[in-house]
Order: C-alpha cells, then structure tokens, then sequence
C-alpha cells in the first residue's frame, strides 16, 4: 500500500514540478521587463528638435510643450539611451507627461529614469521635477530639485511596493518656470508574485494528488 502512495506522489510530483518551472517563466518575464512604453523616447523620430508627444505617452497642460530632441544643446544632454530625449520645456507653461501601467499588488517596483534640469530661459527659477504614482489607494510622489548641470544626465531610482492591482499613472509634473529633460524611463517589478493562473494550476495540481491517494487507500 504504501509503494501505491508512494507510487501516486511521484506522479503528481512531476506535475508540481511542471506548475512550478510554468510560474518560474512566468515569474523571470514579468521581473525583467520594463512596463514603460518608449521609455527612451525613441518615437517618433526626429532628426533635431519636434515640439511633438511621445509614443505611448500623454501630455496635458497650458499649451503642452513637449520637445523630442535628438543631439545636445546648452540646456539639454546628449540622449543617455538610444539617439533621442524628451524636454519638458515649462518656461511658460506647466506641463504633465504620463504613462498608464498595470501594476499587482504586494509586488515591489523599482522606477529608474535619467533627469536634467534647466533653470528656466526667462525667469531663471531652478529645475524642479515631480514625479508621481497612482493607482488603487496608492500616491507615491518625490520631488527632485536643483540638479546640478543641465547638460548632465542624473539618474534617479525610485522603489515601492503597490498595494493594489489594476491601472497606475506614472507621471512627470514640471512646473512654470523650469526646464526639464528626461530619458531612460524603466518601471520593473524587483519582487513578483505567481499569476492568478499559475496559482490555480499549482492548486489544481495538489488537490488531483490528494484524490488520487485517498481513492487508493479506500480501494486497498
């Protein structure tokens, strides 16, 4: 009776087995992926500065303008990744650029992006940036001021672990006044948790073991 059991176990270990190398997959894909569309701003392309939205991207405000660039200028870097950058260009003007991303709860994030800020060409105010995640009951938000050169890239790394599931808002809010230039936008999750699906097949799996050892125990 026991070499039965025995016998069943490792049968149904082997689907555990196969559950867990399917959520290890799934788990490693999600981890390593970056939830930002166009994070390096390389749509549309342009061949020297277009007042113009990224791909993927929002932008709302008084007047939006948003300027993708490619090259360097005296107040904006060379791109840190691929050929092109965006600027937020708030002389005048205030301006939100965002992304919605799908976020699960209980996972840890790490948000990474390259800012340089200008002082404002008319008013001379110093760069300020704020950057902000929503979402569920979640408002995660920094502001980062005074960066020290406008023609050099700071990266920054913001982490945080979401509280709900579904619809972020990833956002960059520079005020009137200041110039600012980002690039090299990543959102990837540092921890992660099975899917739903994985979760279910797991379970699935355990609970057709344990029938099948009870069966042949009332049959012997």
């Amino acid at each position: 009776m026991l070499q039965e059991i025995h016998k069943t176990l490792r049968r149904f270990g082997s689907v555990l087995l196969l559950a867990g190398v399917v959520a290890g997959a799934t788990t490693a894909a999600r981890a390593d992926g970056n939830l930002i569309v166009n994070g390096s701003f390389e749509l549309p392309a342009t061949t020297g500065a277009n007042f113009t939205t990224p791909t993927g991207w929002t932008a709302t405000g008084t007047a939006p303008a948003v300027v993708v660039y490619r090259g360097a200028s005296n107040f904006t870097p060379v791109a840190e990744d691929g050929n092109q950058a965006v600027l937020l260009a708030t002389d005048l003007y205030s301006l939100t650029l965002a992304q919605s991303v799908t976020l699960m709860a209980g996972t840890t994030y790490e948000l990474d992006f390259a800012w340089a800020g200008s002082p404002s060409y008319y008013r001379g105010n110093p760069p300020n940036l704020t950057m902000s995640l929503t979402g569920g009951t979640d408002n995660f938000t920094q502001t980062y001021t005074n960066n020290a050169s406008p023609t050099t890239w700071t990266d920054l790394i913001y982490t945080f672990t979401a509280t709900s599931t579904g619809a972020y808002t990833l956002a960059f809010f520079s005020p009137q006044g200041s110039m600012n230039a980002l690039d090299n936008v990543s959102l990837t999750a540092t921890t992660a948790v099975p899917e739903p699906a994985t979760v279910a097949l797991l379970t699935g799996a355990a609970a057709l073991g344990l029938v099948a050892v009870r069966r042949r125990q009332q049959a012997a």
